[in-house]
């Protein structure tokens, strides 16, 4: 979701896995997206830097992010296409002015 689909989710899970097996140090990768979220919502760097927390606990990492996304209203499963998609029928819903009928109803 924060590189806006250039990644597939695959693609980033298998470089992640890489980098943990070869190199033993996946927390550069994943605090790269940890700061784009931070910096698309304007959140906070609290309580400490993205890498550290990356570093100290990633699973934990990847819930908040997880979390953030799902409370701002993506559905992680549908993939970032779709749920830009849905985003779109929402605000063009929301964008119709109420229908008025012609004659009065009973």
């Amino acid at each position: 979701m924060t590189d806006r689909g250039l990644t597939s989710c695959c693609g980033s899970a298998s470089l992640c896995c890489c980098l943990c097996l070869c190199v033993g140090f996946h927390s550069i990768y994943t605090c790269i997206y940890r700061r784009n979220l931070r910096m698309l919502y304007n959140l906070p760097e609290n309580p400490c830097c993205d890498c550290c927390i990356e570093y100290c606990c990633p699973c934990c990492s990847l819930c908040q992010m997880y979390r953030e996304l799902q409370n701002r209203g993506f559905n992680m499963s549908l993939g970032f296409n779709q749920n830009m998609e849905r985003l779109a029928q929402a605000t063009q819903a929301s964008m119709h002015p109420p229908q008025v009928p012609a004659a009065m109803i009973r």
